[in-house]
């Protein structure tokens, strides 16, 4: 899980809003797999929640200017497919 490493070096870098966007990130690839062991009919809900959260932490990265500008045109319409 890349985010909660990217999480915990933003928040000792001082950047809190940012490392609090990667664990939203985390909490979403949480709920996936979470739902990968409750069989296809029953991981629906999940996967309509971790959806919702990776979508949203996508935006909440990609508007920060901690990051490059190409990585945040990219990172924007990611969010929208």
């Amino acid at each position: 899980m890349p985010a909660l490493g990217c999480g915990q070096c933003h928040q000792r870098l001082g950047n809190d809003c940012v490392a609090a966007e990667f664990l939203t990130f985390l909490a979403g690839e949480t709920l996936i797999m979470a739902g990968n062991a409750a069989g296809l009919e029953a991981s629906v809900p999940s996967y309509v929640g971790a959806i919702s959260l990776l979508a949203a932490a996508l935006v909440l990265i990609a508007r920060r200017t901690t990051f490059a500008l190409w990585m945040r045109l990219t990172g924007a319409p990611s969010c929208l497919s």
